[in-house]
This record gives C-alpha cells, structure tokens and sequence, in this order.
C-alpha cells in the first residue's frame, strides 16, 4: 500500500487523500490551495480556494519559494510538479 503524503480536511464536504504514488493529473485537478491575501496583501473577506492547475503562472512560481519552509515537503514538491508539468506540455 502506498504512503499517504497529504490529507486536506479544510473542507469537511470535500476531503481526499493523497498517495505518493498518485499521478500528478490527479494532484493538480484535487489539491487546492487557499488564499487568505489578495495581490496586495489584504486579508480577504473569506479564504478562496484554488485548485493548483487553475494558479496563476506568478503565483505558482512564488508559491515554488514559498512553500519551501514552513509547509510540508509534499505541498512544495505539487507546486514543483506543477510547475514542471506547465513547461513539458507548454501550458
């Protein structure tokens, strides 16, 4: 049985589960990331989630750094794959 890397219980009507072996088509089309801050830094009214396919090409390369320290190894390596993923299907 595969290692779960990541577990998102942020919304209790959506909740999954992912493996270190799921595909990253998989990962990009269920991790969400959460936005707490619009571009200029205010706090928004209420969080947004964003499936990691549908981040802006800016805010995935920042989240790429920013990820690197303070969040689990596995939400920075999405970010990566993402990225990588955008350059060899030239999305």
């Amino acid at each position: 049985m595969s290692k779960i890397i990541y577990a998102d219980c942020y919304d209790p009507n959506n909740r999954y589960v992912i493996y270190e072996d799921t595909p990253h088509e998989v990962v990009r089309n269920t991790y969400k990331w959460v936005n707490y801050k619009d571009k200029s830094g205010k706090l928004l009214p209420s969080p947004v989630q964003v499936l990691l396919k549908d981040l802006n090409k800016s805010h995935l390369e920042t989240l790429c750094h920013f990820t690197l320290k303070g969040f689990p190894e596995s939400v920075n390596r999405f970010m990566v794959d993402e990225w990588n993923y955008r350059i060899d299907m030239e999305i």
